[in-house]
């Protein structure tokens, strides 16, 4: 039951992820995330 809600989740969640980790990776993460939405 929670898999369904998190497949539906994923792409807020790398938005989420992309944010934190802005300092760390810059527009590479950002890009990944774009990527797999």
């Amino acid at each position: 039951a929670y898999t369904g809600r998190e497949v539906q989740d994923i792409p807020g969640v790398l938005a989420v992820f992309a944010e934190r980790r802005k300092d760390s990776f810059g527009p590479y993460v950002r890009l990944m995330s774009v990527t797999l939405n």
